[in-house]
């Protein structure tokens, strides 16, 4: 008997603490701002929707804007009064067509002209939780051949400026004399479903001659794609073969 009393004397004890304890702070939950695609191609329209999924009411100040790599602000959206606050489980959505713009809440756009050039690109919305940001690229894809291949195709997605010009005059060139060079990322892509392996967006570059060290075939990269993880790949025989997937 003294064992069980001591027994609910410890259980008691225990208890008391808990409810003496404040109450731990559940943190709100960040308010999520998503682009329908983390790749674009030049000129497509991008989707950036913030959703509220809090449980209160989700403020947000305007504009909205979208940040190059550079952190300029290229784009900007205003929205009506009544569109703010967002509600719980609501959403806001805006679609932006790539070119530098400030836009009103009744959607009169001012644009500078032309659309903005391949590269890293960041919405971002303050609200009364902080900055939610969704990031992605603009750029396009290539079909990259193999002249000592000729029967295997290996798709990437260039995202720089100047990789995206030099890809497209040498994918027009009737001599091609650019090999196709990027840092090897591990796992499959929608866009190049064959292997298990690309390039990076913003890694890729075109040369005429490379160093030994970075030749090698897709498969052999493929096989040993962990080890050149990180590492540029630089295929001897490599030439882009066409705009395009």
């Amino acid at each position: 008997m003294s064992h069980m009393k001591k027994a609910f004397s410890l259980v008691m004890g225990l208890l008391t603490l808990c409810l003496a304890l404040p109450a731990a702070a559940v943190a709100p939950a960040d308010p999520q701002l998503t682009s329908d695609r983390q790749r674009y191609r030049s000129q497509a329209p991008v989707t950036i929707t913030l959703m509220n999924q809090a449980d209160y009411p989700l403020t947000f100040e305007n504009p909205w804007r979208i940040e190059n790599s550079e952190g300029e602000t290229v784009a900007r959206f205003s929205w009506a009064d009544e569109a703010n606050p967002v509600g719980q489980g609501d959403t806001r959505t805006w679609t932006w067509d790539q070119s530098p713009n400030d836009c009103s809440s009744d959607g009169a756009c001012t644009k500078v002209g032309g659309y903005v050039p391949p590269g890293r690109y960041t919405a971002i919305v303050e609200t009364q939780d902080g900055p939610a940001r969704a990031k992605f690229l603009i750029g396009e894809y290539f079909t990259v051949g193999f002249k000592s291949r000729p029967h295997i195709e290996f798709v990437v997605f260039a995202a720089e400026p100047q990789a995206v010009e030099q890809m497209r005059s040498e994918a027009a060139a009737a001599d091609k004399t650019m090999n196709v060079s990027g840092i090897v990322r591990p796992g499959r892509t929608r866009y190049n479903p064959d292997w298990k392996f690309t390039m990076a967006p913003t890694s890729i570059i075109l040369a005429e001659v490379w160093i030994e060290v970075c030749d090698g075939s897709p498969y052999y990269v493929q096989k040993h794609r962990d080890e050149w993880r990180g590492d540029r790949w630089c295929p001897w025989s490599s030439y882009v073969k066409r705009v395009g997937r």
